[in-house]
């Protein structure tokens, strides 16, 4: 990261955001659970809340309005 420019961002920065942006697409706990690689799914929802809640998300936002 710090040979890129970033030296502020470490690899598991990217991996919490990876499975942030997953759970705000609607990607069950458990799933995201496996794809990290968490004994637990605790740990899972500890490290990946989502930012914004179905209600709050356009469902297309390229339809009109």
């Amino acid at each position: 990261m710090k040979s890129l420019g970033y030296e502020h961002l470490r690899r598991h920065d990217l991996r919490h955001t990876g499975l942030t942006w997953m759970a705000d697409t609607g990607v069950p706990l458990h799933v995201l659970r496996l794809i990290a690689g968490h004994g637990s799914l605790h740990t899972t929802s500890a490290t990946s809340t989502p930012t914004c809640t179905p209600s709050s998300a356009p469902a297309n936002p390229s339809a009109p309005t």
